[in-house]
């Protein structure tokens, strides 16, 4: 054998022994029997309250019939993409090291009332509860501490934006959810302009007064899109000071089943806007796009 291959080999060796030596005096993450996490999973979760420091109120999310809803501090319908990460989140928790079991140091990683604290609940039964602190310098990793432990742990990743979220956050931003296959028709309508669209027989007609056009679908995508999902950005719960009796533009769909839907609009500022919603009790804000991409003349589609 050569003496280069020799050599190699023995490196080779001594980089497997390095690996294994150090793997096994590696601070092994001990839990106690007590321990939430123990043989913690996510299938069976009822419950879930969130204190987040910088919110006046905790938030409690609840499951009912498969749907997650925000029961506290107001009921609505949870955002399902949230939840979905939040519940995928919690069943990849990654544990990578015990940083402290001083109770005195609590503060210096945040696992105190600075944190977040998370109570997770399988019927009515606590079964997991910890606070979630800083994250570490390089934003890789979060400290984490069970609210009855002392151990203070390092897990993998920025665990922060996934559970101290705001109220609006966890709410359900979808104001109606129309796949552009089901609609039929469109009535646009602000100042002294009305539009129509209407589908019939496979062809898509705009009209405006007395004048009418045959066009193309793709000319269409931003009106018929606009739908599916249509969403907020923000949720208006306090009473607004505007006359809904006399909107700035109002939308009517109807859909091939005839089913129907009606939105008002009313400018609130030069970036964004009210909307009401005939399937919604809620007062929603939207960008002003949202607005003026209904408001078109039958010449921009010529």
């Amino acid at each position: 054998m050569k003496k280069q291959t020799i050599w190699l080999v023995l490196i080779l060796v001594i980089l497997v022994l390095i690996y294994i030596f150090g793997k096994g005096f590696s601070p092994k993450l001990e839990r106690e029997k007590k321990s939430g996490f123990a043989k913690f999973d996510t299938l069976g979760i009822t419950k879930i309250i969130i204190n987040t420091p910088e919110t006046e109120k905790d938030v409690t999310l609840e499951k009912i019939d498969d749907k997650w809803f925000i029961k506290e501090p107001i009921f609505y319908l949870a955002d399902m993409r949230i939840m979905e990460k939040f519940l995928e989140t919690m069943n990849d928790i990654k544990f990578e090291g015990i940083i402290s079991e001083n109770p005195e140091k609590r503060s210096k990683f945040q696992v105190d009332s600075t944190g977040t604290q998370v109570q997770i609940f399988k019927e009515d039964n606590l079964v997991l509860d910890f606070i979630l602190g800083k994250t570490d310098q390089n934003y890789s990793h979060t400290f984490l501490r069970e609210s009855e432990s002392d151990k203070v742990y390092s897990v993998a990743g920025n665990l922060s934006y996934i559970f101290n979220k705001k109220l609006d956050q966890w709410r359900d931003k979808v104001i109606v959810d129309i796949p552009k296959d089901e609609i039929n028709y469109i009535e646009g309508s602000y100042s002294d302009t009305t539009i129509y669209f209407t589908f019939v027989d496979t062809v898509w007609f705009v009209r405006q007064d007395d004048n009418e056009i045959e066009v193309e679908p793709s000319k269409l995508s931003s009106i018929l899109n606009a739908f599916s999902p249509m969403r907020t950005t923000k949720f208006q719960d306090e009473p607004v000071d505007v006359n809904w009796d006399k909107p700035d533009e109002t939308v009517a769909v109807i859909l091939v089943d005839g089913t129907g839907y009606n939105f008002k609009f009313i400018k609130k500022d030069d970036r964004e806007v009210y909307i009401k919603a005939s399937n919604k009790d809620n007062i929603f804000i939207s960008s002003s796009y949202m607005m003026k991409r209904f408001k078109k003349k039958l010449e921009d589609f010529q």
